[in-house]
């Protein structure tokens, strides 16, 4: 990880802002998200997230376009993914994704 930064998904973006529990909260987490670089998403990238659909579904994993998508910027960016959910600590050799590995407290 060379330089630290953090690129946002566009659907990251909506799923935690979904998640806001008032309006000061959602205020609160729209100023701190909205100072995170968002990913650009043309269509070459849907193109890509297709087809990685379709591989790891080769490979009898499910993965749902959200999450497709969220594998397809980190593969875009040649990033790090930080996550928890389970879906891409099966899939990450087949998609070709590096995970970064940290405890998240709750």
């Amino acid at each position: 990880m060379k330089e630290g930064r953090v690129i946002l998904s566009p659907i990251v973006l909506a799923e935690l802002m979904s998640g806001a529990r008032n309006k000061n909260e959602e205020k609160q987490l729209r100023d701190f998200l909205l100072e995170l670089p968002l990913h650009a998403t043309p269509e070459e990238h849907w193109i890509q997230v297709g087809r990685l659909r379709h591989a790891v579904a080769k490979q009898g994993f499910e993965m749902s376009i959200p999450d497709a998508h969220v594998a397809q910027c980190t593969r875009d960016l040649e990033g790090y993914l930080l996550t928890k959910d389970q879906i891409f600590h099966k899939i990450a050799d087949i998609a070709a994704i590096r995970l970064l590995s940290v405890t998240i407290s709750e």
